[in-house]
């Protein structure tokens, strides 16, 4: 093993405990002599190992056991009820030490520099800060490579499927999905976009008692700009953190006692000048030990030193790359900045002057890309200070703003006194410091670097009255620039300016040239110079550069542009051969051509380009991505996915390119959230006779119902467009009737339509399949994920027979097509000769659907080439058929029938029919089909007769040796006409490949293998390398991803790849590369006989920087077009969830309990207690009892978890879920809500019904002797069919499923039960999929203003969970609910209803849908409105027919009723709840400084807020607040309301109930 390895398993055995090593070695006792072990520690049993069993042995072994010891604590902390709860303060809360240090950080922090003020002058902190939109990122979206230059991004991918939006308050919260405790979150976001800000909010809070005093003892809070002077300085990592002690001596020991309940802040990775990624083996464990600083940062931040301790982290995101491989399970969290609220709120505390500020705001929102920039902070804060000046100084504000670089030269302007000698006669000396600087990565200067630069003492005050300079506060005569940018500024200056002769004989010139400073940038380590750069190309600006010159008379170096023209036309093209083919955009790129502002330049320096994808996470990125796609003139494609708000004026640019460009052919705009205006511009644009656009995507977009009219109006006019991408959007039967329209029309020649996941109704369907029998172009149609009634299949077939209808392609998944559906559309092929591509995956299709498709396939009409028939779920009998039926079809080329199981004789049959001549199939998809070994040999030996099939993938099956040989034999045939073949997860041995090493020699066809997913072991790969270092192996692409390829597999499979004159795409992801290796790989690829031109590889804590070496590479290998480079442990975390293993394992295992299921009409529980039911409304969140009502606990809102106790033994019901238990005993029980969504997929939804809400109950096991769960199935007075109900439950092994032990009206029973997430299920008899009846709710939720009032009315299943996610979601926009019956009549999952009610009514949409959608799943509603609230509302449902289902009356009454009984609104006499209850707030609210921050700005007045807190105590206070309340409307009293429920949750819910 190498050392390298050695030290690494070492140093994975130094992080356990005592207690874990201890257990570690118990495990090894029974491998290794016990002598070795006894005394040995982690780095010495690391040695044992090694040395008894060599090094792949020894992984092996040490892994095995450290995942049996991780699954055994698992275990055991599933049966604590406190699982992963912080530990009890150690140190109690009002200690002196805490008190002491808090105050002590509190006067440090609280005092912040306004860069607006003169030097000296401060003003608290909480006055200037405005709040940050954070967002949290899910761990396997996190993989930000290359950040530098580009992001990955995927069609289809949501902002909120990404992660979602979090406070400060929340981020070390457990993080459920994995249900581990955060220990380490990072800060990330660009420039300015108030990180460090940010980080000492945090610190502020705790020290003021606001934030994680549960959480957290201690905070300490460590600057990387502090730490660079440190360098190597030996100190303690004690010493270190002490610097801010109050006293004399921290209390070491006793903060250190209990370090999960410490954290530290450490701000500013990217400015850190050490490296941390060396000392791997040479770390320390001790915080009292001295050590080098880098050393003791590296180890805190490899969890090393004090693991048990958090982190919060800031840094760019250029900087990730580099410390993210040190980082323990990091959580990111990237800072987005300003809202747009954000923004105008921090304009209102920044001026203080209602006049300036609705000033300043006007110059503002009246430019677009000055708005914009407004969502960075510090840019906010530019531009504030440059229009405060100009007010001052009495000039009129500049609204011509729009690039970074302007703003800072005007900044610069309006604050350098009038003297024009001044600032020329310093400005060299500052842009030679500054450059310096960036350089020699140097933030602080000392005085002796100011004077190298000709800086006097009198050029650094004048700097400082400027605010251009600031004083360090924890260094003594050392200055920064008031900011990282301000430097990156003038250090770009430096380079924009000719010097002359006494210049270059100043020390500025041991900077770097220009030259040097393009080919740094153009390395993807370059974080550092990339905002010099960009600075670079904004003195290219006409106006900056003529004030650069008039303000300061210097002279622009001639030879700037034309040098910075060719650097951009060169990296344009390299760039995009290199990744613009692969998903690839460039952010950074474009921002610096944005910059210049210069039409003619950008469009010469794009000149190559002709293809653009663009994800815009930020609102000033989609300035540079528009402006750069307007100037593409070259550009033929153009994607762009822009979930964040911009003006409406960046649109209008964007879409006049579709006009101005008559190139461009394909616009993609993903996740934009229309509105009218803005599609009122798209349209214009594609109305005109210019536009040459023939594809359009809109998925996503969420299109208003004006935008949907316009669009498709403007199909009438548009004779270019061929493809539309209309996916994941809503559209109305109004809508939706004029896109079909245009389909009808003769100018719309579309080909392709997309309506996926469109939630279509009925009558939609109609109008489109009317329209398909008088349109002559569709030939693509995708309605997949929308559901379809026989009606709407009928008119679909209807049309498919029409012999003007032109579709060769139709997609149907999971569309919940019943048997009658399949039958109705597979007759229709027996009439259909156009249509080639049916895919109907994910679809139940019965035997005799099955017939009548195979009886389609064997008549000559039908025309279809390529078949989908993934998971529908086939009998033995269904597929013996179809492949009988193969035998008389000679059109089919391509069969899809992966995830269905297939007996031996079904198998017999395909191996029939591939032997069969007239059988024309070219590619054959197997993928997970449970091959029995039978089944494949025959399968195999079939191959030898068979010189069609192109394409075959049986990955995800188990083939055995014998089969193994038989598919080589075929390769050997000259028969064989295999040009890929995906073996991937097939549990091949390393016997195999010795069979294939024959077969690869001899097979000159074989193109693409994929053998990911097998364990190939040395010998394997060893055979496999011999292969490909033979001439007559002709394979061109090799996956070997996660084969647990060992160190020394490499050296052959490097040796081959120099020999090796075919491959050009490898795949080595999932393997662990290590330095070494990693260049023995670069090596063997830059020799000039690899074709290889496609990489995709890991790496597990590098060393070395992959990006330099992947560019080096990339810059000797020409042909090298795409290297890609992941985190080794992101491809762990991807096979734990995208495993074929997994796939297979999800089917369901049912388990037969001893009693027998029946249906039972005697007596239960729930009938002695119907008279308690009565008063629901007063049990809420109450379980009924022997003894009465037992109250629940909330556990965690957001989980919506709770805890009861049950006092003794007998039957406990929750009224509100239907819940019931019987006990034995005292206990407690844990209840969560789960979502069904989470863990049923597609193809089990096929298979089974939700028949009531799903739990994830914790309890003791054998105190429940049953518990009743909760279903809404109608059992139609005892005649419904119960065998048809499981009991779901969801464990590691997948979905399990049991009998309940009887079923009753309105619950399922299960006794003795065990307990995991488990819910109701019913098995679907497929001939009645939709006539399931169930018991139903009606929601009716209002919102009352003066002059109108709306209406939400929803139609559910009766489930619980459901209904309290709408309670919550209407409750955020306060919409109150009124309590109406619900039907009494039970109705059928999939039933349409029409809305309807009094005459003045508008109903939108006027069809509500009964379905089943989880409670975190978006839910189907009608919107109803009227004008005026009128004496009495009328609603009603019905069914299409006109039958009557459901009717209500909603009286003034009710109205007035729902508002009184809201939190926190008025009483019926017009009393405010907190004015009810004044006295008891004010002697009772504890955290008034909490709420007093919270009503800050809205409704507290500064002043108000300042006399407030001048009050000595927290009676005084709540009075004064009390007596300034007097004059707020209802809705400042509601703020307030708010306020008081966050701070003082269990007061406002004690007043609440009274």
């Amino acid at each position: 093993m190498a050392e390298t390895d050695r030290c690494r398993l070492a140093g994975r055995l130094e992080r356990l405990t005592s207690e874990e090593l201890k257990t570690f070695k118990l495990h090894l006792m029974d491998h290794l002599p016990r002598d070795r072990l006894k005394k040995a520690n982690g780095t010495e049993v690391a040695d044992v190992l090694v040395s008894s069993l060599g090094e792949q042995k020894a992984w092996a072994l040490a892994a095995s056991i450290r995942r049996k010891m991780f699954l055994r604590e698992l275990r055991k902390r599933a049966r604590k009820d406190n699982v992963g709860l912080v530990p009890a303060p150690f140190l109690p809360v009002y200690s002196d030490e805490r008190i002491n240090y808090q105050e002590r950080m509190r006067k440090k922090f609280q005092l912040m520099r306004d860069r607006s003020f003169r030097s000296g002058e401060h003003q608290l902190f909480h006055h200037q800060f405005s709040e940050l939109l954070l967002f949290v990122e899910y761990p396997y979206k996190e993989k930000k490579k290359h950040e530098l230059l580009f992001q990955e991004w995927e069609h289809g991918e949501d902002l909120e499927e990404q992660g979602k939006f979090i406070e400060v308050s929340d981020l070390f919260d457990r993080y459920w999905p994995t249900r581990t405790q955060l220990r380490t979150v990072v800060l990330q976001g660009p420039a300015g976009i108030g990180k460090t800000t940010l980080a000492i909010k945090v610190m502020l809070d705790w020290a003021e008692g606001k934030l994680y005093q549960e959480r957290f003892d201690y905070v300490f809070y460590l600057t990387c700009r502090e730490l660079n002077p440190l360098g190597v300085k030996v100190i303690s990592f004690a010493d270190l953190i002490a610097s801010d002690w109050p006293g004399p001596q921290a209390p070491m020991t006793k903060i250190m006692s209990q370090p999960e309940r410490l954290l530290f802040i450490i701000d500013g990775l990217d400015e850190l000048k050490f490296p941390c990624n060396e000392h791997r083996c040479d770390l320390c464990k001790d915080w009292n030990q001295q050590r080098p600083v880098p050393i003791l940062l590296s180890s805190l931040l490899r969890k090393m030193l004090l693991p048990e301790a958090s982190l919060l982290l800031t840094t760019s995101l250029t900087a990730l790359g580099k410390f993210s491989p040190l980082l323990e399970n990091p959580h990111h969290v990237e800072i987005l900045g300003f809202s747009v609220i954000e923004s105008i709120e921090y304009f209102w505390k920044f001026f203080r002057n209602k006049e300036l500020c609705k000033k300043a705001l006007n110059v503002v929102q009246g430019n677009d890309p000055l708005f914009t920039m407004c969502s960075v902070p510090l840019m906010t804060w530019i531009i504030c200070t440059c229009l405060k000046q100009q007010e001052e100084k009495g000039q009129d504000p500049l609204q011509a703003w729009k690039t970074t670089t302007a703003l800072y030269m005007c900044y610069i302007n309006s604050l350098t006194p009038d003297d024009k000698n001044f600032m020329p006669q310093r400005l060299k000396g500052l842009c030679g410091l500054a450059a310096e600087g960036i350089w020699q990565r140097k933030l602080l200067f000392e005085e002796e670097d100011l004077r190298r630069h000709n800086l006097e003492a009198a050029d650094v005050s004048a700097f400082l009255d400027m605010n251009i300079f600031q004083k360090d506060s924890g260094c003594e005569n050392c200055y920064s620039f008031i900011h990282l940018s301000f430097q990156e500024f003038f250090a770009a200056m430096f380079y924009v300016i000719s010097p002359d002769e006494e210049w270059e004989k100043s020390p500025d010139f041991s900077v770097p040239d220009v030259k040097t400073l393009l080919e740094e940038c153009s390395q993807l380590d370059s974080s550092f110079v990339l905002p010099v750069v960009r600075f670079l190309f904004g003195f290219l600006n006409v106006e900056v550069a003529s004030d650069l010159e008039r303000k300061f008379r210097c002279r622009m170096s001639p030879e700037i542009k034309s040098q910075l023209l060719q650097w951009a036309q060169g990296e344009t093209k390299r760039k995009h051969e290199k990744y613009f083919s692969f998903k690839t955009i460039f952010p950074e790129y474009f921002s610096h051509l944005y910059e210049t502002q210069d039409t003619e330049f950008v469009t010469e320096a794009l000149v190559n380009i002709q293809e653009i994808k663009v994800n815009i996470r930020y609102p000033y990125e989609a300035l540079s991505a528009v402006y750069c796609s307007k100037h593409c003139l070259g550009a033929q494609k153009l994607s762009i996915s822009c979930p964040c708000d911009i003006p409406e004026g960046v649109w209008e640019d964007l879409f006049s390119v579709v006009n101005k460009n008559q190139n461009l052919k394909e616009l993609h705009l993903f996740h934009t959230r229309f509105v009218d205006s803005r599609m009122e511009n798209l349209s214009a644009a594609l109305r005109n006779p210019k536009c040459e656009l023939r594809k359009l995507s809109l998925a996503s977009c969420c299109l208003t119902s004006i935008c949907s009219q316009n669009l498709f109006s403007a199909l009438n006019h548009n004779k270019s467009l061929k493809d539309l991408d209309l996916s994941k959007n809503f559209f109305s039967e109004k809508e939706i009737k004029l896109l079909f329209k245009a389909l009808e029309n003769q100018n719309c020649t579309l080909e392709k339509l997309s309506l996926q996941s469109c939630y279509l109704s009925p009558a939609s369907f109609q109008s489109l399949f009317t329209a398909l029998n008088n349109n002559k172009s569709l030939k693509v149609l995708d309605l997949s994920k929308n559901f379809l009634a026989e009606k709407e299949i009928q008119l679909l077939c209807k049309a498919l027979e029409n012999k003007t209808c032109k579709l060769e392609k139709l997609s149907l998944q999971c569309c919940g097509l019943s048997p009658l559906c399949f039958q109705i559309l597979f007759s229709a092929l027996l009439c259909n000769n156009s249509l080639k591509d049916l895919d109907v995956s994910g679809n139940f299709i019965d035997d005799r659907a099955s017939k009548l498709l195979c009886k389609a396939l064997e008549n000559q009409n039908c025309k279809l080439e390529k078949l989908s028939l993934g998971s529908c779920t086939f009998s033995p009998t269904w597929s013996q058929n179809l492949f009988s039926a193969l035998l008389c079809n000679n059109s089919l080329k391509d069969l899809d029938v992966s995830g269905n199981f297939i007996d031996d004789r079904a198998g017999k049959l395909l191996c029939n029919a591939l032997e069969n001549q007239n059988c024309k199939l070219e590619k054959l998809s197997l993928g997970s089909c449970t091959f029995f070994p039978t089944w494949s040999q025959n399968l195999f030996s079939a191959l030898l007769c068979n010189n069609n099939l192109k394409d075959l993938d049986v990955s995800g099956n188990f083939i055995d040796d014998r089969a193994g040989k038989l598919l080589c034999n075929a390769l050997e045939n000259q028969n064989c006409k295999l040009e890929k073949l995906s073996l991937a997860s097939c549990c091949l041995t390393p016997e195999y490949s010795q069979n294939l090493l024959s077969a690869l020699n001899s097979n000159e066809s074989l193109k693409e293998l994929d053998l990911s997913g097998n364990s190939l072991e040395e010998g394997g790969i060893k055979r496999l390398c011999m292969a490909l270092a033979n001439p007559n192996c002709k394979l061109e692409k090799l996956s070997l991803a996660s084969c647990d390829l060992t160190s020394t597999c490499y050296p052959n499979l490097f040796s081959a790849l120099r020999s090796n004159k075919s491959l050009k795409d490898l795949d080595l992801s999932g393997n662990s590369l290590e330095e070494m290796e990693i260049k023995l790989l670069y090596m063997a690829l830059g020799n000039q006989n690899s074709e290889l031109d496609k990489l995709r590889h890991c790496m597990d804590e590098l060393h070395i920087d992959p990006n330099k070496q992947t560019e080096a590479l990339m810059h000797i290998k020409t042909s090298m077009k795409n290297i890609e480079t992941i985190p080794y442990d992101d491809v762990k975390e991807e096979e734990c969830h995208n495993s074929p293993q997994e796939h297979l394992g999800s089917g369901s295992e049912e388990v037969v309990p001893q009693t027998k299921q029946e249906v039972t009409s005697s007596p239960s529980p729930f009938d002695t207690l119907k008279d308690e039911q009565l008063e629901l409304e007063r049990c809420h969140n109450k379980f009924l009892g022997p003894n009465g009502p037992v109250k629940l606990q909330e556990i965690d809102k957001k989980r919506n978890l709770y805890r009861v106790h049950l006092p003794m033994a007998g039957f406990y019901h929750w009224p509100d879920t239907g819940l019931g238990f019987s006990v034995t005993s005292e206990v407690t029980v844990d209840i969560e809500f789960g979502t069904w969504n989470q863990h049923l997929d597609w193809t089990q939804r096929q298979n089974w019904m939700i028949a009531g809400p799903l739990f994830h109950i914790r309890v003791d096991p054998g105190v429940v002797t049953s518990v009743h769960l909760p279903h809404f199935v109608y059992l139609e007075g005892g005649n419904f069919d119960v065998s048809l109900f499981k009991i779901a439950h969801f464990k590691e092994e997948g979905m399990v499923l049991e009998n309940p032990t009887r079923i009753e009206s309105s619950h399922a029973i299960l006794e003795n039960p065990s307990f995991s997430p488990m819910g109701v299920l019913l098995r679907i008899i497929h001939s009645t999929l939709k006539f399931f009846p169930i018991y139903s709710t009606t929601l009716i939720y209002c919102r009352l203003r003066a002059k109108d009032i709306t209406f939400h009315l929803y139609l559910i299943p009766s489930d619980c969970t459901i209904k309290k996610a709408i309670d919550e979601e209407e409750t955020k926009f306060r919409f109150l609910r009124l309590h109406k019956p619900s039907p009494v009549a039970p109705l059928y999952i999939g039933s349409r209803f029409i809305v309807s009610g009094s005459k003045h009514l508008e109903i939108m949409p006027a069809e509500l849908e009964l379905c089943y959608r989880s409670a975190g799943e978006c839910q189907v509603f009608s919107e109803i409105y009227s004008d005026g609230v009128k004496e009495n509302i009328s609603l009603d449902l019905r069914q299409p027919d006109g039958t009557l289902v459901w009717e209500t009356l909603v009286r003034s009454g009710d109205l007035e009723l729902a508002l009184a009984c809201a939190p926190g609104s008025s009483s019926p006499t017009g009393c405010h709840l907190i004015d009810q209850h004044r006295e008891q707030i004010i002697s009772r609210v504890t955290s008034v400084d909490a709420i007093l921050d919270r009503l800050y700005n809205k409704p507290l007045s500064n002043e108000e807020y300042e006399t407030i807190r001048a009050e000595k105590t927290n009676l005084g206070k709540m009075r004064q607040l009390f007596s300034f309340s007097t004059s707020w409307d209802r809705n400042y009293k509601d703020y307030f309301y708010e306020a008081l429920k966050e701070t003082h949750p269990h007061l406002m819910s004690e007043i609440q109930n009274t």
